[in-house]
């Protein structure tokens, strides 16, 4: 472990396995993450970026400096009855070629969804560019995130937030969906690629015991029950839905920026070590065979 400041910190202790960086709509590097995740004692960071594995590798060299574990993952979309939803992959690894063939597709979809998002906002006096923003964040998952930092950026809205509200969701001007995918087929994909699934940021669905229900029978594996926006009761609720129907329990902040910052901020999600125990565990069972 690096020695700060003439000592070792040794009381790392937290974990928080859903984070995005620069490598898709997060505002921190990859080295960036690790090096919040240090100053605030985390030990354990799940790195879940939209459509790609490549900031696992930089998040890994840096992490090895202070002691932290990366858990390799990245977040999928899945579309349900044609309702958007949010599937996480873990311990999926990079270079895996049988998983990087369809990222590759998922982020050839991404950037024509962008393209026609921003000539539909052009239509409507956003004036917006796709070649400013590829120049700007230098992404390999260009999302709508991205797109709402641009409408702020050139004084349009005051914040991401309204931005979302106004342009990009569901019936608004800006609106695109995304390349359709069945759940039922991402999780296939994460399950022949060696990974854990896990259903992201339950509080999001309208019905979503039933959505739970069927994606179990699915080969689901995980629940994400501890967010940034899942209230106290809405843990509980989610806990029970887990047990219910066999579901690991997961967790992360899902965090898109630093911790000082307003849009789903690093910090807002800290678990301990059982979370990553349990994920392992399961991930074991499902690769070679042990017990759980």
């Amino acid at each position: 472990m690096r020695v700060i400041g003439g000592k070792k910190r040794d009381d790392l202790k937290y974990a928080d396995l859903h984070t995005h960086t620069t490598f898709s709509d997060g505002l921190l590097s990859p080295e960036e993450l690790i090096q919040v995740a240090y100053r605030r004692k985390y030990k354990y960071i799940g790195i879940t970026d939209h459509d790609t594995l490549s900031g696992i590798k930089p998040a890994r060299k840096e992490a090895s400096k202070y002691g932290i574990e990366v858990i390799p993952g990245c977040e999928l979309t899945a579309y349900y009855y044609n309702n958007e939803m949010h599937i996480l992959a873990y311990f999926v690894e990079p270079g895996n070629p049988y998983l990087e063939e369809y990222l590759e597709k998922f982020r050839k979809a991404r950037i024509e969804r962008a393209k026609e998002i921003i000539h539909k906002l052009n239509k409507v006096g956003i004036a917006i560019n796709f070649d400013d923003i590829i120049k700007k964040y230098k992404s390999d998952s260009i999302g709508r995130p991205h797109i709402a930092r641009e409408i702020v950026s050139n004084g349009y809205e005051t914040d991401m937030q309204e931005a979302f509200k106004k342009y990009l969701l569901p019936g608004k001007p800006g609106y695109v969906p995304k390349f359709m995918i069945s759940p039922h087929d991402i999780i296939d994909i994460i399950l022949k690629s060696g990974g854990v699934p896990v259903f992201a940021h339950p509080y999001y669905y309208f019905n979503v015991e039933n959505i739970v229900s069927k994606l179990s029978k699915y080969g689901l594996k995980g629940l994400e029950v501890y967010h940034s926006y899942h209230s106290p009761d809405l843990v509980r609720k989610f806990k029970k839905m887990a047990k219910k129907y066999n579901l690991i329990e997961t967790g992360g902040s899902d965090a898109h920026s630093n911790f000082n910052e307003k849009y789903l901020p690093f910090g807002k999600v800290a678990l301990n070590h059982n979370i990553v125990t349990n994920l392992r565990r399961l991930r074991d069972h499902l690769k070679y065979g042990t017990k759980i």
